[in-house]
């Protein structure tokens, strides 16, 4: 595949695009990230994501907090992306907002990172998500369809089916200490890249202020 060169943001970015006819305003917020396959911290930052934004459920905090208790969206997922055994690639969370509560989505998402990324995840997330975690890696196991895509993904990644079954053992035993330490040196809420597609005009000058921290 083709590789691009990864450029991190120095500081908070906001690129929006207006697409009237559309109803919601679709983001996807991240920054690059500095780490492959290879990298000690991989699987800390892997859990520390899974804890913020776990794709599928409301197990995440964002869902928890942005959709659940605060109503401002129905689907607010994270993960990282574009990495594989030599390559580093990126993290981001994709939502999308009604153009009203776009504002106000965005500052609960910023929140959120911001304090995942000051005070970390507790002694209960650790527990609870590697639990979580093994349970996913474990209905793998009972579906052809699942399997093959684990496996094709594998293969993109660059790994052996021994170094996969090896990266999971070590999110298995990752560390509080260590989780808390990656997220703390790489989601910086501060040096963000967030882009925007929808009915934005209206709310432009609100959602640009938020570069600001």
């Amino acid at each position: 595949p083709v590789m691009y060169p990864m450029t991190p943001a120095t500081k908070r970015v906001v690129t929006l695009v207006d697409i009237p006819q559309k109803q919601n305003i679709e983001f996807s917020i991240g920054n690059t990230l500095a780490l492959n396959y290879a990298d000690t911290e991989f699987p800390a930052f892997v859990f520390g994501m899974s804890v913020l934004a776990l794709y599928g459920g409301f197990t995440g905090r964002l869902m928890s907090t942005v959709r659940e208790m605060e109503g401002l969206t129905y689907s607010i997922y994270g993960q990282v992306e574009g990495v594989s055994k030599s390559e580093s690639g990126f993290w981001r969370i994709a939502t999308f907002f009604n153009p009203q509560k776009a504002a106000l989505g965005l500052k609960a998402t910023l929140r959120e990172i911001e304090k995942i990324q000051k005070t970390g995840i507790t002694d209960s997330e650790l527990h609870r998500f590697k639990a979580i975690l093994h349970t996913r890696s474990m209905l793998i196991e009972d579906s052809i369809l699942k399997k093959v895509s684990e496996a094709h993904g594998r293969m993109i990644r660059g790994l052996t089916e021994e170094e996969h079954v090896a990266f999971k053992l070590r999110i298995a035993n990752v560390t509080k200490a260590e989780v808390n330490s990656v997220l703390r040196k790489y989601l910086d809420p501060t040096k963000l890249i967030i882009s925007g597609a929808g009915p934005v005009k209206d709310v432009t000058k609100e959602l640009m202020s938020l570069r600001i921290s």
